[in-house]
């Protein structure tokens, strides 16, 4: 997380926008599917606050893939889905 405090301070301050960084749980002290359930937790958090399209889901590396795993899960359990996905080098 702290590895990304400085991409992520640069992107608000140049959009406006308010970021959430999610510090969800890692391989391999925690397998699958624990990253996407800590990803699931926390737009289930997001939805009750903003609305699914003021909402932006973004990672890069494994973030990125998980970004784009995290979107699918939530069209096939039926959630409203974000505004923007962001997969920087997924």
């Amino acid at each position: 997380m702290t590895t990304h405090r400085e991409l992520i301070s640069r992107l608000a301050i140049r959009t406006g926008m308010a970021f959430v960084a999610v510090n969800y749980r890692k391989a391999p002290e925690h397998p699958f599917p624990a990253a996407l359930e800590d990803g699931s937790k926390a737009y289930r958090w997001l939805l009750e606050k903003y609305n699914a399209d003021q909402i932006s889901v973004m990672g890069d590396s494994s973030g990125g893939g998980l970004a784009l795993a995290l979107v699918l899960l939530l069209r096939d359990e039926g959630l409203p889905l974000p505004a923007k996905i962001v997969a920087l080098s997924p």
